[in-house]
């Protein structure tokens, strides 16, 4: 997500078909269950401080809270700071691993929407384990992004092919991120990162670095939203999706000089992949399928929420790069929009560093 602040420039900057996937309920549509009807006027904390996620109310909040506080010793739930979290999760990689995880050079192919004044960010995404050359490549993903209008203050959600932070697996793993005034946090429910994210007890199915090896090759909802103190993330398999945890604000308003981010002007989507060593990437993205192919990664029904109501986006594609000074060919990496829906992703470089690579493998 580095390469996202440096660019500010539109055009630079996870096995379903896409028929399949325009069949998926819009969050704003009577059938759906991912955006529940929204309140007049949300109060976004209870007395003590602890917060409520954008579609729950008071009494409901104080109800699941108390339910938690019921099952505390079955779940082993603790506290911290008034709000109710789950335990920390257990280290998952060694702290000399850490190296692979940032690399100086990136591509990506993706849509986004700018010049908003957004409180939300929706999408229906396949889940991808793309191909991932270990010796010289360290992440493939796919994530959505509310970024700001200078690119300093950015939430991140989606899901991770990274080997040397998930084991040699490199199975896909959720995640959840944050930039503040320009500065990453790091992978949040992971050995090593503290960004300053708060899990969200009441839901113990999926956490911010869980394992979704179970969800390849099906849709996961990804779902950013503020509240007046907070940026909640929701995630899960679409229809059975829920609050996962939130970022306080305070760690905008608390930065030296204080910084205010109730909204964000630009909305991504999009796939990267990342190398240490090699400029250019014999790895995939998405499902290593381009656009064309018979059943491409997707991001569906990508909606933002601006004035409160929730809206198809209006995207755009690109593809980019950081740190190379060219963009891949179309051949190799690509992303087409249509109407709301965003296929993307390809096999990458051939391991000569020239011509189109094999899904799968170098």
């Amino acid at each position: 997500m580095r390469d996202k602040l440096s660019r500010s420039v539109v055009g630079l900057i996870g096995f379903v078909s896409v028929t399949a996937g325009l069949a998926l309920a819009h969050p704003s549509s009577s059938q759906a269950t991912v955006l529940p009807p929204r309140m007049s006027k949300h109060v976004s904390q209870m007395e003590d401080g602890t917060e409520i996620p954008p579609d729950m109310t008071l009494a409901e909040a104080k109800r699941i809270k108390l339910d938690v506080r019921q099952r505390q010793n079955k779940v082993s739930l603790v506290r911290t700071g008034g709000v109710p979290i789950r335990s920390k999760l257990k280290p998952r990689h060694s702290s000399s691993a850490k190296a692979l995880l940032v690399g100086p050079y990136y591509r990506y192919t993706g849509a986004e929407e700018t010049g908003l004044t957004a409180t939300g960010l929706y999408t229906s995404a396949l889940v991808n384990k793309p191909y991932v050359n270990t010796s010289a490549e360290a992440h493939s993903l796919g994530e959505i992004a509310a970024i700001s209008a200078n690119g300093q203050d950015i939430i991140e959600a989606g899901y991770t092919s990274n080997c040397a932070l998930t084991g040699g697996a490199c199975n896909p793993h959720l995640f959840v991120s944050r930039w503040v005034g320009g500065s990453w946090g790091g992978y949040d429910g992971w050995s090593g990162y503290s960004g300053g994210w708060v899990d969200y007890a009441p839901n113990t199915t999926y956490g911010a670095a869980s394992n979704l090896f179970s969800r390849i090759g099906t849709a996961f909802v990804f779902q950013i939203e503020a509240t007046a103190t907070a940026w909640w993330v929701k995630a899960g398999p679409t229809g059975s999706q829920d609050w996962i945890g939130y970022y306080p604000k305070t760690l905008w308003t608390g930065a030296s000089p204080s910084i205010t981010f109730d909204d964000f002007d630009q909305a991504d989507v999009f796939w990267e992949i990342v190398s240490n060593t090699d400029s250019t990437h014999c790895g995939d993205m998405g499902n290593g399928y381009l656009p064309s192919g018979a059943s491409p990664a997707y991001f569906n029904a990508v909606q933002r929420q601006v004035s409160g109501s929730w809206a198809s986006a209006s995207m755009t594609a690109y593809n980019g790069e950081d740190g190379i000074g060219s963009v891949a060919p179309t051949t190799h990496y690509n992303s087409s929009v249509s109407g709301s829906n965003v296929t993307g992703g390809g096999p990458g470089y051939a391991s000569s560093g020239s011509g189109v690579g094999t899904r799968g493998s170098c």
